[in-house]
């Protein structure tokens, strides 16, 4: 019960500070969101690249970091105004990223990686899986042409919605296991109990948003 009241209240925590920055404004917003990107894309660097463990990791670890968040920051940097175009936005992640790239695989040839390739590979994957929908995220906040709250307010709040769901309902009567591999106490019955309790967030926000429609 105390396990279970302690996430209750940092998941409380957490809503209130990303809700809070999200109307606050959109250097908050790009600054709190750019905060996350780090944080998971750090948390995936030290799961995916600790098989080498040599003396270059922290380093690999670091710059794979800096050219992880590059499309995030040109993108933020975008529609907050520092810089100017979509051009200028596009040749800046070509100009800087496509160099980093060369240099990521140069450095791991230097460095005599046992694992060069897998190295550069997971990089990659990280920039696809992490970075690169983050900064969509900043997009989808200005599908507008200018900042909307609630765009990015109705995808936050379907998203507990359905990780509330998955775990009530997974919890109570969950049986058949979903990923066993993967998460051993995720089920089919916690997944349709998220999509559900999603479906029904989603019905409200219609109601409530008139922009946000279930279309």
């Amino acid at each position: 019960m105390n396990g279970l009241l302690q996430r209750a209240i940092t998941a409380v925590f957490f809503v209130l500070v990303m809700v809070g920055c999200l109307f606050v404004g959109p250097v908050i917003f790009a600054v709190l969101f750019g905060l996350i990107t780090a944080l998971c894309l750090w948390e995936y660097l030290q799961m995916t690249l600790t098989i080498e463990n040599d003396s270059h990791s922290t380093f690999r670890k670091v710059l794979a970091l800096l050219i992880g968040m590059l499309p995030y920051v040109f993108v933020a940097g975008s529609k907050l105004g520092f810089i100017d175009s979509s051009a200028e936005l596009i040749s800046g992640i070509l100009l800087w990223t496509v160099p980093l790239f060369f240099l990521l695989f140069i450095y791991e040839l230097f460095a005599a990686a046992k694992n060069p390739i897998s190295n550069v590979a997971h990089i990659i994957l990280g920039i696809v899986y992490i970075s690169i929908p983050f900064a969509l995220l900043v997009l989808i906040a200005y599908r507008t042409g200018t900042f909307d709250t609630s765009v990015i307010l109705g995808m936050l709040l379907l998203t507990w919605a359905n990780d509330t769901g998955a775990y009530l309902i997974g919890s109570q009567v969950g049986k058949t296991p979903l990923l066993p591999r993967i998460s051993p106490k995720k089920t089919w019955e916690g997944s349709l109990g998220g999509v559900a309790l999603g479906l029904f967030v989603a019905y409200l926000l219609s109601l409530f948003l008139t922009n946000l429609s279930l279309q």
